[in-house]
């Protein structure tokens, strides 16, 4: 016990007096050793080393000396550019809170300064280089040994913590920016063969290469031992974990000038919703935000090449995706079974713009659809792309992608093949404008899509058929379904891409239309009903359309055709039909006409129509007795052939400006029946009323005008069965009507039973120059309301315009019988009287009567024709007031 007891006092007396010696030490050499040190120091580095504070501590490090240097502060050196870099401060290299440097205890006593070991903590370093490669940090400089020095490095350990490290290099376009919580470097690092042991514990804010952020607030942690052997790294072990992402590396670094690596990264099962929870695009605001990932990444990259501050060596890497998913939560919608094989290298100048990558064997599976293909990149910068798609997709599985132009529903399959080829703006932004100058190469194939959109009531169906995708769009043999209605598409389709992405190119459309069977009312009367019934998508900007067009049959409301055809011509707000010709009606129709905008909100029609042999009690039928109850289709037989010119205005509610309409029809009815035509009925008094009922007559001929609401019919003549007329008259819109109508009075007296008197006034009634005497008369009135009256002013009028055109003869006969108008030179003296070369004599006729007729031969009559003053001509007025003055 008293041998120990001796040995503790001494032990304790011993480390009393080391502990006295240290604080002496500490006390009075402090600043000296300290100041010793960094004047050492200063020698080996470029750019001065400034200190706020030192202090000497023998117990921190015990039995190691330690110097403490408070507010450490190293420049930069001078031999960059600092224009370089805006808005950063590049003034300093380091600055660090504490720095200690570790010296042997022993050797300090002996006055020798041999440093040992290295702490920095707490502090900004900042690593940048300009555009040509020079640095700020290549501070240390080689200095030759002095054998008399007391100062010597010999470090063991390196150690690094809470240290914001920033690394701006313009000639790579890098940029790194960290947190390094801690890093050691253990190992004789004098040695020329030594083991060298890593750790880095860090936290990666962010690295960016060329404007694309591959890592983002990523955590780092790696532990290696690396065999070094002068300037040769040879990496024995290495275990890498990037958010607990596991890579195994391997390989060698060599250190002369530059830096030669051959090193290998490997990643086997990798949680790929690990990957995509801190992949940085994922972060940002693009469509990938909106997913969560799963599945397993296996990965190798080769890195081999020289790296220094203006090159990166070359990376090959291989990589496969099994078992993936996507999930949206926005789109409620899960891809799932994803699997992909890729490949990936930073091209012969390994860089960014050089870098290619492809991935193929690709497969995704969601819902009852599935799409696979392969995806071809080059240039991170400016990207090249080429996607070669194969899909079989189900409508249904579409729906949450079309946002455009909602649906009610949606059903049928789609098959496509395409191969997409372009530049991207990014490697994650596509533009409308990138997508209107790419490539298009493949097909789509609908298979029985059917769909209709939300608030219209027209249903759509992709029988089959395809598009075909090249520069330009070409419909192959579509048939689909609008409606219930059948149509079978062929043509092209220029620009479509243009017209699609972008706001103002033209569509171009070439296309030939064919159906079985087109029902108008399917269409026009079902979006009357949903209210979108106005014209403003009848006239589309941007479109450009020429189409042939063949209908077997054809319907709108009671109006029905066959065999219609005909081509159309469309440019923005002008329709034109050229050259359709259909059947329908027992007869035909050709004719030309366009459509033209006319106002922002209206539009007008004009047409030219040859109608020939059509049945007229099925046109008033068609065309719903063109909208009037006068004359309707049950009274009416016979085939009407003309040709009729139309114009007329609408407006935005497709409703037609009756004010507006113009028409001229040079038209002709044979065989023609009027039947219970309530106006004819109005004549029973003059004809039976069994005739009337039902007229027959053989043709028709007129011009028929329409102008300012109102229907002019020209004269015309009707040769009938009833009786033979003679007409004219006006019809306006709002079922007004006059027409004055002259007829044969053979006809009536032949037709009306003799047990009836007719009773006219002699001033309505003339001669037609035949021999035969015309009756003149107006009817006027609506159908409900009309009259019908002698037209005495008619009457007048013709006989004024007859006894005009025939005056000289008419003098003539009256001075020949009556002696009249003896004084007119210009009347021909007649011929003198001769007697007759021979006589009848008759039996029973005795002188008397002779005599009797002979007196009544030579005696004179006179009369005098009286005119109506607004009826009499000039000169007829003034030879009337001179017989009044005789």
């Amino acid at each position: 016990m008293k041998i120990i007891r001796k040995i503790l006092i001494i032990a304790l007396i011993v480390l009393s007096s080391l502990i006295a010696i240290m604080v002496v030490v500490s006390y009075f050499y402090d600043e000296k050793i300290a100041q010793y040190a960094i004047n050492e120091i200063n020698k080996y580095i470029r750019t001065p080393v400034t200190v706020k504070k030192t202090t000497l501590t023998l117990l921190r490090k015990f039995p190691d000396a330690t110097i403490r240097l408070r507010d450490v502060y190293i420049k930069s050196v001078q031999d960059f550019n600092r224009e370089n870099f805006n808005d950063i401060n590049t003034d300093t290299l380091l600055y660090a809170k504490d720095v200690f440097l570790q010296m042997n205890l022993i050797k300090l006593l002996r006055n020798q300064f041999v440093l040992r070991e290295v702490h920095v903590n707490n502090g900004i370093l900042n690593v940048l280089t300009d555009n040509d490669g020079s640095g700020n940090y290549r501070f240390w400089q080689s200095v030759e040994a002095d054998e008399t020095s007391a100062f010597r490095i010999e470090l063991q350990n390196v150690k690094i913590s809470g240290i914001f490290f920033k690394n701006i290099n313009m000639a790579k376009k890098t940029t790194l920016k960290t947190r390094i919580n801690k890093l050691i470097l253990h190992g004789d690092l004098n040695a020329r063969d030594y083991r060298l042991d890593f750790l880095l514990d860090g936290h990666i804010i962010h690295y960016i290469s060329n404007s694309l952020e591959y890592l983002k607030n990523t955590k780092v942690i790696d532990r290696s031992t690396i065999h070094v052997v002068d300037n040769n790294f040879q990496i024995i072990t290495s275990d890498l974990s990037v958010e607990g992402l596991k890579f195994i590396m391997e390989g060698n670094a060599e250190r002369g000038e530059n830096i030669f690596l051959d090193m290998a990264i490997t990643g086997q099962d990798l949680d790929i919703g690990t990957i995509w929870k801190n992949f940085p695009v994922k972060k940002a605001d693009t469509i990938l935000a909106k997913y969560r990932a799963t599945g397993v990444l296996n990965f190798r990259a080769d890195i081999a090449g020289v790296y220094s501050s203006t090159s990166m060596p070359g990376v090959i890497a291989d990589f496969n995706i099994k078992d993936g998913s996507l999930y949206s939560d926005d789109l409620k919608t899960k891809f799932n079974r994803i699997g992909l094989t890729g490949y990936f290298t930073n091209g012969v100048n390994h860089n960014a713009r050089s870098t290619s990558m492809r991935i193929e064997k690709v497969n995704v599976e969601w819902g009852e659809s599935r799409a696979g293909g392969v995806f071809v990149l080059q240039d991170l910068i400016c990207p090249v792309i080429n996607y070669q798609i194969k899909a079989e997709l189900d409508m249904k599985d579409l729906s949450p992608f079309i946002r455009n132009e909602k649906l009610e529903y949606c059903s049928g399959r789609l098959i496509l093949a395409m191969d997409l080829e372009g530049r991207q703006d990014s490697l994650f932004r596509i533009t409308k404008e990138n997508l209107s100058k790419w490539q298009y190469n493949g097909f789509i194939i609908p298979e029985y899509v059917h769909y209709k959109p939300a608030g219209y009531p027209l249903e759509i169906t992709l029988v089959n058929g395809a598009f075909i995708f090249k520069n330009y769009l070409y419909i192959n043999d579509l048939n689909l379904i609008i409606s219930s209605n059948d149509l079978n598409i062929s043509g092209r389709v220029d620009n479509y891409r243009e017209y699609i992405f972008t706001d103002d190119a033209n569509l171009w459309l070439d296309l030939n239309i064919y159906s079985p069977g087109v029902t108008i009312d399917s269409l026009i009367s079902e979006q009357n009903e949903s209210g979108n019934n106005t014209n403003g998508n009848i006239f589309p900007e941007r479109i450009f359309l020429k189409s042939r067009f063949w209908f077997d049959n054809f319907q709108y409301r009671n109006f029905t055709a066959e065999n219609v055809r005909g081509d159309v011509v469309y440019k923005p707000g002008w329709l034109l039909f050229n050259a359709f010709d259909l059947s329908s009606m027992d007869g035909t129709i050709h004719g030309n006409g366009f459509i033209e905008k006319d106002n922002p909100a209206g539009f007008m029609i004009r047409t030219t129509t040859t109608v020939n042999n059509l049945d007229i009690n099925r046109l008033f039928q068609s065309f719903n007795n063109f909208g009037q109850v006068y004359i309707q289709d049950q009274h009416l037989k016979g085939k009407i052939s003309g040709e009729v010119d139309f114009y007329s205005a609408f407006d935005n509610h497709s409703r037609i400006k009756k004010e507006s309409i113009l028409a001229e029809s040079d038209v002709e009815i044979i065989n023609g029946e009027l039947i219970h035509f309530e106006p004819m009925l109005g004549l029973s008094k003059f004809i039976e009323v069994e005739e009337l009922e039902h007229i027959r007559f053989s043709t028709l001929k007129n011009r028929i005008f329409i102008r300012q609401s109102e229907v002019i019919i020209p004269q015309m003549d009707i040769y009938s069965s009833a009786l033979n007329i003679s007409g004219s008259g006006t019809h306006n819109f709002d079922n007004f009507f006059s027409y004055k109508v002259n007829l044969d009075l053979s006809d009536l007296l032949l037709r009306k039973p003799r047990n009836n008197e007719l009773m006219f006034e002699e001033h309505i009634i003339q001669d037609d120059g035949l021999g035969r005497t015309r009756i003149f008369l107006t009817i006027e009135g609506t159908p409900d309301d009309y009259n019908i009256n002698y037209d005495r002013k008619g009457a007048m009028t013709s006989l004024k315009e007859k006894l005009n055109s025939e005056k000289v003869e008419l003098k003539t006969i009256l001075r020949e019988e009556f002696g009249l108008f003896r004084n007119d030179t210009l009347l021909i003296e007649p011929s003198e009287i001769t007697q007759p070369d021979f006589i009848f004599r008759w039996e029973d006729t005795d002188s008397a009567d002779v005599d009797s007729v002979k007196k009544e031969k030579i005696k004179r009559q006179q009369f005098i024709i009286e005119w109506d003053d607004e009826e009499l001509s000039d000169e007829d007025q003034k030879q009337k007031t001179e017989k009044k003055k005789k």
